[in-house]
C-alpha cells in the first residue's frame, strides 16, 4: 500500500510540494517517510498499522506526546493536527504529519551506565511534564489495561494443552498461583492516587540517542522519545516497572544492581526532579514490594508474547526469550525443569 505515489498523494494532501524523500524507517506500529520541506524543515509523514483501535491509540499518543513537546521535552510533535484516513479494499490505515527527530537507537548489547542513567533522568522529567495534564477522561487506566491481559494470560497458561506443551517441549512449569496475587494487586492499584499520564513503553527501540553536543557529565544525549501509543492513566511505578523489566533483559553485560543503581538512583532521583518511592503492600502476612510485583508481571506478559506468537521449537535460539526465562526463575515464579537451561 505504502508506494510512492500514496506518499505523494498523502503530502500533497498536506499541502505539501517539491518535497525530497529520505529512506523510510520501519517502526513496530509504523512506517516513518522522512522528508524535507519545501521551506527546510525536516519532517516525517506516518502511516500507522492497521489494528484494533489504533485511531483512538494515535489520538492519545499526540495528545501526550504534543503536551511533552510543548513544555520543551524532546518527544515526536505532530507539524499538523490533521489525520488522514486511507482506505484499500482490506484495510484502512491512518496517516499524520509529525517534526522528525534525528538520532539512533542503540543495540541492546550496546548500553552504557550514561545511557541508562540518561533513560531515569528523562522519565523523570517527562513524569514532572505530564503530571500537569489531566488526561483520565480521555486515557485508559492503567491498571485496568493490565487486569485485561491478566485475564488474556491467565486462560492461555490454565490450558491443559498449553501446559503440557510448555513442559513437554520447553521444560517449564509455570507458577500459575502467582496471578492470584498479581490480579489482586492490579485491583488495589485501580484506587490508588496520585495518577498521571504514562508512556508504558519506554524502552530502548523507543529512545533515540545522540552524542552530547555540548561538554556534560555524560557522553551522550537523549535526542528524542517517540512512540506513545500505549499511553495510559496510572501510578508512576508502572512505567519504571515496565521499564526497569526490559532493562534487566536488555543489558546482559550490566549487573541487576549496576541497573537499579543507574537508572533509579544516579538517573531518575539524582539527575530527574522527581524522586523514586516504592509502595509496600500487605498480603497473606508477607510485605510485598509494588515495584517487584509489577516487574514479574511485564516479564511474565513478555514471556507470553513470546510463547505466543513464536513456534516453541525456535525460542531455545531467542536471547531475550532465555533472559526473560531465566529471570522469572531466579525470581520464583517458574520452575526450570531441565537444570542445564540455567547455564
Amino acid at each position: 500500500m505504502e508506494n510512492q505515489e500514496l506518499i505523494i498523494k498523502s503530502l500533497l494532501a498536506y499541502g505539501l510540494t517539491n518535497t525530497v524523500l529520505a529512506q523510510p524507517e520501519s517502526g513496530y506500529r509504523s512506517k516513518i517517510h522522512p522528508f524535507l520541506a519545501q521551506d527546510d524543515r525536516r519532517l516525517a509523514l506516518i502511516i500507522f498499522k492497521d489494528e484494533p483501535q489504533s485511531l483512538q491509540r494515535i489520538k492519545n499518543a499526540n495528545y501526550v506526546s504534543n503536551f511533552l513537546a510543548v513544555n520543551k521535552f524532546p518527544s515526536r510533535r505532530q507539524a499538523d493536527s490533521r489525520l488522514l484516513v486511507l482506505r484499500s479494499p482490506h484495510h484502512t490505515n491512518y496517516a499524520g504529519l509529525y517534526d522528525y527527530i534525528a538520532g539512533k537507537t542503540i543495540p541492546w548489547e550496546g548500553y552504557t551506565k550514561d545511557h541508562l542513567k540518561l533513560i531515569g533522568k528523562y522519565m523523570s522529567q517527562m513524569h514532572l511534564i505530564l503530571a500537569g495534564l489531566p488526561a483520565d477522561h480521555v486515557l485508559g487506566d492503567t491498571a485496568d489495561e493490565y487486569l485485561d491481559i491478566l485475564q488474556n494470560m491467565k486462560k492461555y497458561f490454565f490450558d491443559p494443552s498449553v501446559s503440557f506443551a510448555i513442559t513437554a517441549k520447553l521444560d517449564l512449569k509455570i507458577n500459575v498461583h502467582t496471578f492470584d496475587s498479581t490480579e489482586k494487586i492490579l485491583l488495589y492499584c485501580r484506587w490508588l492516587k496520585d495518577k498521571q499520564p504514562l508512556h508504558m513503553d519506554f524502552v530502548r527501540s523507543n529512545l533515540l540517542f545522540m552524542e552530547a553536543a555540548h561538554p556534560n557529565d555524560l557522553g551522550v544525549e537523549l535526542a528524542g522519545v517517540i512512540d506513545f501509543e500505549k499511553t495510559s492513566y496510572g501510578i508512576r511505578l508502572f512505567d519504571i516497572a515496565r521499564t526497569l523489566a526490559f532493562l534487566l533483559v536488555d543489558c546482559k553485560y550490566k549487573s541487576e544492581d549496576k541497573i537499579r543503581k543507574y537508572f533509579l538512583f544516579s538517573g531518575y532521583n539524582k539527575r530527574g526532579p522527581l524522586k523514586f518511592e516504592d509502595i509496600h503492600l500487605a498480603y497473606k502476612r508477607l510485605r510485598l514490594s509494588l515495584l517487584e510485583q509489577l516487574i514479574d508481571l511485564f516479564l511474565f506478559y513478555d514471556l507470553y508474547k513470546f510463547l505466543r506468537h513464536n513456534p516453541y521449537e525456535y525460542l531455545r535460539f531467542n536471547e531475550h526469550y532465555r533472559r526473560t526465562k531465566l529471570l522469572l526463575a531466579e525470581r520464583g515464579k517458574l520452575d526450570l525443569l531441565d537444570k542445564r537451561m540455567l547455564k
